[in-house]
This record gives C-alpha cells, sequence and structure tokens, in this order.
C-alpha cells in the first residue's frame, strides 16, 4: 500500500504467524534491521493493556536492542522493543 509515495507492507501478521514459541522472531529482528540498513523506520504493534499501541522504530542500541516512539495522550519512549514482542510471543510490524 502507498501514500503520497511512501510504502507501507505489513509483515508478519498473525493469520500467517500465529504468536507463541515457535514465532519467527530473528526473522523478525533481521527484516528491522535490513530496514534500518535501508535508511526506513518500521512500525510495530507492542501490547498496551487493554489494548495495543503503534511505536516506531526509530534506532538500534549497542546492546542489540531497539528503541521506538509513540504519540498519544501519554507519549512514550522506549528501548526495550526485541524484549517486548519476546514477552508478547511475536508481533507484526509496518515496514
Amino acid at each position: 500500500m502507498t501514500f503520497n509515495d511512501v510504502r507501507f507492507a505489513q509483515r508478519f501478521p498473525q493469520s500467517s504467524h500465529p504468536r507463541g514459541s515457535s514465532f519467527p522472531f530473528d526473522d523478525l529482528f533481521d527484516v528491522i534491521e535490513r530496514e534500518f540498513a535501508a535508511k526506513r523506520y518500521v512500525i510495530v504493534s507492542l501490547a498496551a493493556p487493554p489494548h495495543y499501541r503503534n511505536y516506531v522504530i526509530y534506532n538500534r542500541l549497542p546492546n542489540g536492542e531497539f528503541e521506538a516512539v509513540t504519540k498519544g495522550r501519554d507519549p512514550k519512549n522506549i528501548s526495550n522493543v526485541k524484549e517486548q514482542v519476546r514477552n508478547m510471543g511475536g508481533t507484526d510490524i509496518l515496514a
């Protein structure tokens, strides 16, 4: 899908990548790394009970973790995207 020359592609939807211990975490994180190498940001959906929030991953930290930011009524900056994705058993991304 493309809007104003910005392309969005959903990757790792739950319908084809069930959440749980067999989720392809390494594949997901490899896609994020490739997007960064191409100078693109990645949008990730993370649990924010009772719903989900979309975060923009904008940085890779020296320890291998990713930093992300979200905006809304309660803006947040996080530095543990990988940890949160693993705790959720996987997620989808827009890359």
